[in-house]
């Protein structure tokens, strides 16, 4: 819109028909019952532009509501929006929307995104006649006398542990843990007393166990021996030397040892394969095998993620909505055929000096704190990969690094079950 950088245009029907076609894809691919457009942050960012009348953001916010509302419910799909723009103490003053509230259908269900005063919120959309769920960015708990006028529970996490930053510490908004958590609490929402917090279930280790448990992927040809391959041939980094360079602070102790990891024997030296480096990994590989599980940790100058290269890509975690790129590890078979197992950040892999309590992956289904001193740790990720030709034998496995990204990517293991 004019006068804001960051609202489309909705007064203009070319614009809409882009919106409605993708709603229309999304909705056929998934046969969804409920859909939302969000239709929080309306007018947030002002850019250079003379602003318009006030009735004319009014308008065009209230109009764009109604056709979005027409044609779900053509679709006989409910329409599902938050609260922010509706509400005079969070976004609703703004063009005086708020007062557009009565004009929505009541079969729309309102999302409470969790700002406080969590039950002043909640009594004021019900009172209104309208169906209300949570859908906290975190998570948000509720008092015993507003949980029943609550229908739904949920959690809104940036991505599926995406995240819009390369290097994101600010706690459990851009991670998997609030799906775990909302669906623990949800289960039981109207039990008597309070919910366990997301840092309750953190403390006692059952959300990190529950994303572990979770990632873990059918392998339908598993057979039952696994073996640790040597990686010795292509060791060209201490972990310890690393540190040193890259951690300044961290002495981690990685015991030199064969041991269980996520349940995978894997085989554990000081030493690591520092991917990007000359030579890198270039290793056979022999028999059939249903899965290869690596052992990874990765390294970024923090400050890069704020350097003018990256800025300038605008909203880079846009280009790569299933996380930034590490590299690729290429598989050849006996036959001449090749795979591809493609390393993403947040996704396979993550920062060795992130708390990843905290900061989730979504497909590593264990996760090896190593100590680093001073009570302090590194944290190591197992990510699986099922072969697609567990009849095919296997012949090398070598890495190819990115060009989008200077990731420093470290395997430290990497284990093989043989197909059954």
């Amino acid at each position: 819109m004019p006068g804001f950088s960051t609202t489309g245009d909705v007064r203009n029907d070319e614009h809409n028909q882009i919106v409605f076609d993708c709603m229309g894809d999304i909705l056929d691919a998934t046969g969804a019952r409920y859909f939302s457009p969000k239709f929080d942050e309306w007018y947030s960012r002002r850019s250079g532009e003379k602003f318009l009348e006030d009735q004319v953001y009014y308008d065009a916010f209230w109009q764009f509501a109604g056709k979005v509302h027409s044609f779900l419910a053509q679709r006989k799909v409910r329409m599902v929006i938050f609260d922010d723009m509706l509400y005079p103490g969070t976004n609703g003053h703004r063009f005086d929307l708020y007062k557009g509230l009565d004009q929505l259908p009541r079969d729309v269900i309102i999302l409470h995104w969790g700002l406080q005063p969590a039950a002043q919120i909640v009594s004021h959309f019900s009172s209104k006649g309208f169906e209300v769920w949570n859908s906290g960015t975190s998570s948000t708990t509720y008092n015993e006398e507003t949980r029943p006028l609550l229908k739904g529970y949920g959690a809104s996490p940036y991505s599926l542990g995406h995240s819009i930053e390369l290097r994101d510490n600010d706690g459990t908004v851009r991670s998997q843990l609030p799906i775990f958590h909302a669906a623990d609490v949800a289960w039981n929402f109207l039990r008597s007393g309070g919910h366990p917090t997301i840092i309750d279930r953190l403390s006692a280790g059952t959300l990190p166990a529950w994303r572990n448990i979770a990632a873990v992927r059918p392998d339908p040809c598993a057979g039952t021996e696994v073996n640790t391959l040597d990686l010795s041939p292509c060791f060209n980094v201490s972990f310890a030397d690393f540190a040193r360079e890259h951690l300044p602070g961290f002495t981690p102790r990685l015991p030199v040892e064969c041991k269980a990891v996520g349940n995978i024997p894997t085989k554990l030296t000081e030493q690591a394969v520092l991917l990007d480096q000359a030579s890198g990994l270039q290793l056979p590989l022999t028999g059939r095998q249903s899965s290869l599980t690596f052992l990874l940790g990765a390294w970024y100058p923090p400050a890069l993620h704020k350097s003018k290269a990256y800025l300038k890509r605008g909203h880079a975690h846009r280009n790569w909505p299933y996380g930034y790129p590490g590299g690729t590890f290429k598989v050849r078979y006996l036959d001449g055929s090749t795979a591809d197992i493609r390393l993403r950040l947040y996704e396979s892999f993550n920062w060795l000096d992130t708390d990843s309590l905290y900061r989730a992956t979504s497909d590593n289904r264990c996760v090896l704190p190593v100590e680093a001193g001073d009570g302090r740790h590194l944290f190591l990720y197992q990510y699986e990969w099922i072969n697609p030709k567990p009849d095919c034998g296997l012949e090398s496995i070598t890495f190819e690094p990115t060009d989008a990204f200077a990731f420093k990517m470290l395997l430290f293991a990497l284990s093989a079950r043989e197909s059954r």
